[in-house]
């Protein structure tokens, strides 16, 4: 959970959720655990598909072009801009503040699907932090 702390906000003091990530599977744990579904390509073979995969994605998204994945999501790059007062000041060196990858859910991956298939649990354990975010105003617990 976290708690809005914000100066500006109409919701300043309230409680939501947050999602708790319990650990992180990396690309070689996804080849072991593909492998246990008795697939007929071996573990080096799927190794080299999905990093030449992750190759391509990068090399696409970074063109412009947005990768769908079925039934997972389509990803491209986004920006975070800073205003410029007129188009003619507007300079993307100056304005364009940052990138960021977007990830959109699609095919059998949607929100409803989620909503429909997710477990919503609550944690029985709460490890306060006393560290406010200097950006957003979030107190993390």
């Amino acid at each position: 959970m976290y708690k809005d702390t914000r100066s500006n906000s109409q919701f300043k003091g309230c409680w939501y959720a947050r999602i708790a990530k319990s650990d992180i599977i990396t690309t070689r744990q996804l080849v072991a655990h593909m492998a246990k579904h008795g697939t007929a390509y071996s573990k080096g073979t799927m190794w080299a598909v999905i990093t030449d995969m992750i190759t391509c994605v990068h090399e696409l998204i970074l063109r412009g072009q947005a990768v769908k994945i079925d039934d997972l999501a389509i990803f491209s790059i986004g920006i975070v801009s800073k205003p410029a007062p007129t188009a003619k000041e507007f300079d993307a060196h100056t304005n364009i503040a940052t990138f960021k990858l977007r990830a959109r859910p699609t095919g059998e991956f949607t929100k409803a699907q989620l909503m429909r298939v997710a477990n919503i649990m609550e944690a029985t354990y709460y490890k306060p932090v006393a560290k406010t975010t200097a950006n957003d105003g979030e107190k993390k617990v």
